[in-house]
């Protein structure tokens, strides 16, 4: 896949431009794009701290990849669609009676979510210790398998755990040799629990290879000579299945369901589709592939951006090019791409604080403890701390510092699942005094689309921190006894 000029692929500067800037407009924090037409590469660009080389749990993008291995599987002989769940499982009990939907359930069935159960088993799949593909065949189904649509994460992690079964390795393993290696995908990773690969969700990649995906399934899955993927399945893989919430008021998300990807709103098109905004986006009408990394809540308004300035535009014409125009979207790209600099901070509170311990004084707050140690060098060491589990981040001044650490305390569920939970994380920090006793610290977990603010307010012996998750809006309330809207967390602590 080359680099060329948009203009060359009949996407002018001046519309890219124009979708960025409506980005940054709309706040949709997207972190990351490339648009490929025709296999060649007419934009690209990463907003700090993220680069080329970042890569990042994917979600659900994930589901579409697993849908992948299901349909190798398929061409080798080893499933069947239409194969029976029940049929991998023979020493299985059923707990529901009567059986007869779960004796109907098909690997179809999963692929297009319509399992008949009433809604995600992500959460529970979490919550019980027992073996996840128990929890999910003992889940109640309340409708007969392929009359509705319900997303179902659960049903993704079954084709994993079946996938191997029946082939005696990890979904990673298996598509080492069969995907990643043939596109020159080095760097992969998957989450796993129960001795499978999650399926439904933990794929690591990087957004280039995330368009690696994507343009293999524009090519109906040849790939430099090669057919890694019948181009059979992945017309029955990206061909409309189940019609999804047709009352839905986002227009992409109303469009069907196929095989563990979305149809668009945008004839023709179709998507691989993970929370907070990561998309493959494969558009075969224009021959075009558009990735896009980002923290966004409301992900319709993103994907109005993409398509009103850019897909819908879109043409066969050879644009002259416009040296100023061209400037101002590499001028754009440069500025996503630049260094966060902060003006220098600092409070008279920093030597009363320094080193201190504050103690929660909320019973079944997520963090016991909090501690801030101020260097001569100018970072911040924040300690968290959550019975005997102590968390470390440390932050820059006036720079983002980048570092690794554990993060052992109970938000970290809401960012990285399974076992990648217990591994250490990539993260860039910062901190900025935003009033003499009002502290601000930002951090970007690298390897998620997620970020974390914790504004702390110091008195003299007490301080009250509110911490704010991803895109959740954050209204302080510094008043012990003040209501707190939308808000993950609210620390009230004492010195010790």
């Amino acid at each position: 896949m080359g680099k060329i000029y948009a203009e060359k692929e009949g996407i002018p500067s001046l519309w890219l431009t124009n979708m960025m800037e409506r980005w940054e407009g709309q706040l949709c924090h997207v972190h990351g794009y490339i648009i490929l037409r025709n296999g060649n590469t007419v934009a690209e660009a990463y907003r700090y701290p993220y680069t080329r080389e970042s890569r990042r749990i994917l979600h659900s993008v994930s589901k579409t990849i697993t849908a992948i291995a299901i349909g190798m599987a398929v061409s080798e002989g080893l499933i069947s669609v239409d194969d029976k769940v029940l049929s991998f499982f023979p020493g299985y009990e059923p707990q529901q009676k009567p059986d007869d939907f779960l004796k109907e359930l098909t690997i179809a069935h999963l692929l297009t979510m319509s399992v008949g159960h009433p809604g995600d088993d992500l959460n529970s799949i979490y919550a019980e210790n027992r073996p996840v593909w128990k929890t999910f065949l003992d889940t109640e189904m309340v409708c007969r398998p392929g009359s509705r649509f319900v997303y179902n994460s659960g049903a993704t992690y079954m084709l994993s755990k079946i996938l191997t079964m029946v082939t005696g390795e990890k979904l990673l393993d298996y598509l080492q040799p069969r995907l990643f290696e043939p596109l020159g995908i080095t760097d992969v990773d998957w989450d796993e629990i129960d001795g499978a690969s999650t399926g439904g969700w933990g794929c690591m990649l990087s957004l280039p290879d995330m368009a690696k995906i994507g343009q293999l399934l524009l090519q109906k899955g040849s790939w430099d000579g090669q057919q890694l993927l019948p181009e059979t399945w992945v017309e029955e893989m990206t061909g409309w299945k189940i019609a999804s919430d047709e009352t839905n008021v986002l227009a992409d998300w109303r469009c069907g369901y196929c095989y563990q990807m979305w149809r668009c709103s945008r004839e023709g098109c179709f998507r691989a589709d993970g929370a907070f905004g990561q998309y493959i986006l494969v558009m075969p009408p224009k021959k075009m592939v558009a990735v896009i990394w980002s923290e966004d809540a409301y992900s319709q308004d993103m994907l109005d951006c993409f398509w009103e300035e850019v897909y819908d535009k879109a043409d066969d014409r050879i644009y002259g090019i416009d040296g100023r125009v061209y400037e101002v979207f590499h001028k754009k790209c440069r500025e996503w791409a630049a260094p966060l600099r902060l003006a220098p901070s600092c409070s008279f509170k920093e030597t009363q604080i320094s080193d201190k311990t504050y103690q929660s004084v909320r019973m079944g707050a997520f963090i016991d403890s909090m501690s801030f140690s101020f260097s001569q060098e100018g970072y911040l060491k924040i300690t968290m701390g959550k019975g005997e589990k102590v968390s470390e981040i440390y932050a820059g001044n006036t720079e983002m510092y980048l570092g690794e650490g554990k993060m052992n305390f109970e938000i970290a569920s809401y960012i990285r699942l399974g076992k990648k939970r217990l591994e250490p994380a990539k993260y860039g920090a910062v901190y900025q005094w935003i009033s003499d006793r009002a502290l601000k610290i930002m951090i970007n977990w690298l390897e998620t689309p997620h970020n974390m603010e914790i504004t702390c307010v110091f008195g003299e012996t007490c301080v009250t921190a509110v911490l704010s998750v991803s895109y959740r809006k954050l209204l302080l309330e510094f008043d012990d006894s003040a209501s707190i809207f939308n808000v993950d967390e609210c620390f009230v602590g004492e010195i010790l």
